[in-house]
């Protein structure tokens, strides 16, 4: 596996319209997206925020139904926050402890916790909208009472941020499809935005469930997409 190029704001746009396309055929319609899956969105920012452009102004899905899920781009972070797009951010954190999460998400070397929360105070402050914190339950990593605790003195050491922890994952590249909750009405897109080769298992699927320090983030079809090169 490896990387081979950064989509371009079209092929991230084509899918969220592709299963928009599918919706409208069975009277329904695509009312949430998420940018995350085989690739950093942040890490493509021009494309992804020109794609989720043409997302809310040709789709006609609102800013605040569309939300960006990163690993913890600082500067990214602070850079989105000065758009004019009020859109929704997910942050993975995974671990609370600078020597764990750098064990798990060599991101953290360069942005570690104490940075990355920074800049999402920065971000709150901005826009006065809330931060999701998504965290991976791994057998026997992230999910002791050990890890807990320690994500509570992490929650307790920065009081200005919120953090939710009912997300339910085995794998944090993993993506999610056809999962059903008959509660709900919301159709939900996972996209793509990098292009990873070399894949010799095209899709792992994972149920998830993934809540906002807002309000439940749930749907009743979820659709992941393939959108990397093969080589």
């Amino acid at each position: 596996m490896g990387f081979a190029r950064q989509l371009s704001s079209t092929e991230i746009f084509e899918q969220a319209q592709k299963f928009s396309a599918e919706l409208r055929k069975e009277n329904q319609r695509l009312s949430n997206v998420v940018m995350m899956g085989m690739g950093e969105p942040l890490a493509n920012y021009d494309n992804v925020m020109e794609a989720i452009r043409r997302i809310h102004n040709e789709l006609g899905i609102g800013a605040r139904h569309i939300t960006i899920s990163t690993v913890g781009l600082a500067p990214r972070i602070r850079k989105l926050a000065d758009e004019d797009l009020p859109v929704g951010l997910a942050v993975s954190l995974h671990q609370a402890t600078d020597e764990k999460r750098s064990s798990l998400m060599p991101v953290n070397d360069r942005y570690n916790i104490a940075e990355l929360i920074d800049a999402c105070r920065y971000y709150i402050k901005k826009t006065n909208r809330r931060i999701s914190f998504e965290w991976a339950l791994i057998r026997g990593q992230t999910d002791t009472p050990e890890s807990a605790k320690e994500l509570g003195n992490t929650n307790h050491h920065y009081t200005n941020t919120n953090t939710n922890t009912n997300t339910n994952h085995t794998n944090t590249n993993h993506t999610i499809t056809n999962h059903t909750n008959t509660n709900t009405t919301t159709n939900t897109t996972y996209t793509n935005t990098n292009t990873i080769t070399n894949h010799t298992n095209t899709n792992t699927n994972t149920n998830t469930n993934r809540y906002s320090s807002q309000r439940p983030f749930v749907s009743c079809q979820r659709y992941s997409v393939e959108s990397y090169q093969r080589i």
